[in-house]
């Protein structure tokens, strides 16, 4: 059966990385339905890179993250016009990939949610999932690894798959890693590089600097790899 499957995916590149096994099993479940996101106009791109949604709806997620930001006129506007995309759409199924983790927050999702119409709704519910028909219950930050978590989600829509993470990676994104790395010249090493960061949002989720150095010493001692800190 054909649906019309919303996506929030409010979140920045990381975060939506940790999505794709989640929204691939949904693609592969629901292959004849429509998905369409939700989010960050760079995160909706790379969904769509891989496959994994035919449509997108830009939203400025930070204009929605306090009440005082609803006051502004554009800020508005704009809502009213993803609210009134998604009510032409007429969705079947919304999943939301976030944890509701203040009030305002769980809030600002219900009432999108809400405005969707849409009958089925699932996502993780740490007490604050008042507007999810279908639910997982929320054991907190690092009970269980990100992308395990959304595959819980989607198992609720009766999409499975596995934790195998992918990336969309262009011509484009291959020159500039050259460019960065000119220079630098490793030989016939291959190259490791390592992020050691986290949003500005997400202190809960930050591995130590001990963490991340013992990682890298792990796969340098058993690969032939060089390490760039980015």
């Amino acid at each position: 059966m054909q649906h019309t499957i919303l996506v929030l995916l409010f979140g920045d590149l990381g975060d939506t990385l940790l999505t794709v096994p989640a929204l691939r099993a949904v693609r592969r479940c629901r292959p004849g339905s429509t998905v369409i996101v939700m989010a960050k106009p760079l995160s909706g791109k790379y969904v769509c890179d891989l496959g994994l949604a035919d449509a997108v709806i830009d939203v400025d997620k930070h204009a929605l993250d306090s009440l005082r930001s609803l006051m502004n006129p554009a800020t508005s506007l704009r809502l009213f016009r993803s609210i009134r995309d998604l009510r032409r759409h007429q969705v079947d199924q919304l999943i939301v990939f976030q944890h509701l983790t203040t009030r305002w927050g769980a809030l600002k999702y219900g009432v999108l949610a809400t405005l969707t119409a849409a009958p089925v709704r699932a996502g993780l519910d740490n007490g604050r999932g008042w507007f999810l028909t279908h639910r997982v219950r929320d054991r907190g930050f690092g009970a269980v690894h990100e992308s395990d978590y959304w595959l819980e989600v989607a198992e609720l829509l009766g999409a499975h798959g596995e934790s195998v993470l992918e990336a969309a990676i262009s011509g484009d994104d291959d020159r500039a890693a050259a460019a960065l790395l000119r220079g630098f010249t490793p030989g016939s090493r291959r190259v490791l590089a390592i992020h050691p960061g986290v949003g500005w949002y997400g202190p809960g989720r930050q591995w130590g600097p001990d963490r991340f150095a013992e990682s890298t010493l792990l796969m340098m001692r058993s690969s032939d790899l060089d390490c760039v800190l980015v």
